[in-house]
């Protein structure tokens, strides 16, 4: 997991505030300025993009009887607006959405 040593300085001065150990991992650090105090984290880089997908439903069913997986699969709606292009689409295993050059799966945690 990706952790880096930050070291802030004031603006203008070069006046060290601090030096902070930042990680995925660990909670916002609180670096106070001017005697304002803000919380800093590390966070994964964010990519917007044209279009929204959103989950309308999750299965995880099991052979009856068994902890065995018998289906994993996410019912989602793609809602593309500069193509006009609104569908649903069913992602089960070894059947990923294809979009825009993109690859979702169906995810399990």
């Amino acid at each position: 997991m990706a952790a880096a040593y930050l070291t802030f300085r004031k603006k203008g001065s070069g006046e060290s505030l601090g030096t902070y150990l930042m990680s995925f991992l660990l909670r916002p650090q609180k670096v106070v300025v001017e005697g304002k105090t803000y919380d800093v984290a590390l966070r994964p880089k964010r990519s917007y993009k044209p279009y929204t997908i959103h989950l309308d439903e999750f299965r995880h069913d099991k052979y009856v009887g068994t902890e065995k997986p018998k289906n994993y699969s996410s019912q989602i709606h793609l809602i593309d607006a500069s193509r006009n292009e609104e569908r649903e689409v069913l992602i089960y295993m070894n059947h990923p959405m294809r979009y825009e050059g993109e690859t979702f799966t169906r995810r399990i945690s």
